[in-house]
């Protein structure tokens, strides 16, 4: 079995935890619709899709287990409610919660509501690698304090998508220290949209003569 149909198990409200098989690719619509016994779920890396609703009505789902982050990030959901942790809240690697999240360099693009209302979260360490961050790849993660990284000019050219984790962390800090005067580097010609987007422990920013544009909503709730 590769796929998991459009409302395979909906309303089957008796079961207590779910384990998707590894030959599984992708989990239809309404999958899992109703089933609110559930409080545990295992995905396995080779999900690659996850349609709207799948997980709609769990409520009592707690705990979602992979083993990958990297195959984590790459699943396309379809809306918020797609992703188990919209009631979940945890997410755990090999058995471990997600609390201090790396994402690894192999990644370059954080998918859209890869991490969306997963609270267990306390940081998130972003490397260079990171082109782009996906529509409420981090939205209600209300846990999260802090974000960090080793390259501000790697950081401004980020494509966020409307969705910075700072809108939750609000501390963003650089190689350890927590980035209060901002000085733009000269290498830096564009600050890309929402770049600095709720970075509340800003107090003052400098930016050179090199930055040409920058985008909307960049600097926007940085009090």
């Amino acid at each position: 079995m590769t796929s998991i149909g459009n409302y395979a198990f909906g309303g089957c409200s008796e079961m207590k935890s779910a384990i998707i098989g590894n030959s599984v690719t992708s989990i239809g619509y309404g999958s899992f619709w109703g089933c609110s016994g559930i409080t545990s779920l295992t995905i396995p890396n080779s999900v690659t899709s996850i349609d709207t609703a799948a997980f709609y009505g769990c409520e009592r789902l707690k705990s979602v287990y992979i083993s990958n982050i990297v195959a984590w990030c790459n699943i396309s959901f379809g809306t918020s409610t797609s992703n188990p942790l919209y009631y979940a809240h945890h997410l755990y690697m090999d058995g471990e919660e997600v609390k201090h999240l790396l994402i690894p360099n192999s990644i370059t693009s954080i998918g859209n509501y890869s991490f969306s209302s997963c609270s267990g979260l306390i940081s998130v360490t972003i490397p260079n690698s990171v082109t782009s961050i996906g529509e409420s790849a981090f939205s209600s993660c209300s846990g999260l304090t802090a974000v960090y990284i080793t390259d501000l000019e790697a950081w401004c050219n980020i494509s966020f998508n409307h969705s910075n984790p700072l809108e939750y962390a609000q501390h963003l800090f650089l190689n350890g220290a927590e980035i209060k005067d901002l000085v733009i580097p000269n290498s830096v010609t564009e600050i890309g949209g929402y770049a600095f987007y709720g970075c509340g422990g800003l107090t003052s920013v400098t930016i050179p003569n090199s930055v040409t544009s920058i985008g909307r909503y960049a600097f926007v709730l940085c009090i």
